[in-house]
């Protein structure tokens, strides 16, 4: 900002009016207002300043010098939006929120930073977990759960997670055991006695 302001000036005192010395003054302008917004930490400013800037390249009214500038600022803006979609599908139930922003987060082109890439490893994990229990697929969440080991998990993620592994070995156990009662180890009734010469514990025990 400090070099910007006295370029205006002398740019103004100057009375130039060749296209180029007018290209490189709306620039110069948006660049001030840009970096005062990313001083305030204002994105919704920069989103609008972005939005200018287009506009004044459609029509060959912004200099290529601060295209960089531009772009970089356009990467954070993106990666930001990301995460806030992010965060906010792991925060609802269900699959359906964490799987359209996971599909949108391998559309982009832009590098993600290492946060969006943390919070895209975990969205992926609550995706598949919350996938294989509402499918039924206990079998698969001890085995789902292992990934979260290399994972930051915030303490209602943990949460949630441990109750869908205590909830997936009760229906395991459940299942297990109604399986081993029904099985063909029980005795049955032959000519109105009860047969016992098929009655077997072998099922039972490990269930």
């Amino acid at each position: 900002l400090q070099e910007l302001d006295p370029a205006l000036d002398a740019a103004r005192d100057a009375a130039t009016a060749s296209k180029r010395v007018e290209s490189l003054v709306n620039t110069a302008h948006v660049v001030r207002r840009l970096r005062h917004a990313i001083l305030e930490d204002d994105w919704d400013e920069i989103q609008t300043i972005i939005g200018n800037a287009a506009m004044l390249a459609a029509t060959s009214a912004f200099a290529s010098e601060a295209e960089a500038e531009i772009n970089l600022c356009l990467e954070e803006l993106e990666d930001r939006k990301l995460q806030k979609l992010l965060v906010g599908a792991m925060s609802r139930q269900g699959t359906k929120y964490l799987k359209d922003a996971i599909a949108l987060s391998q559309t982009t082109v832009l590098i993600h930073s290492e946060q969006t890439q943390n919070f895209i490893s975990t969205a992926t994990f609550l995706a598949e977990i919350r996938g294989a229990f509402e499918a039924g697929e206990m079998d698969r969440i001890q085995a789902i759960a292992l990934m979260a080991e290399d994972l930051t998990l915030t303490k209602a993620q943990s949460e949630e997670v441990k109750g869908i592994i205590v909830e997936a070995k009760d229906v395991l156990a459940i299942r297990n055991l109604k399986s081993a009662i029904n099985s063909s180890g029980r005795a049955i009734m032959v000519n109105g006695h009860l047969d016992t010469t098929s009655v077997s514990r072998s099922r039972l025990l490990p269930a």
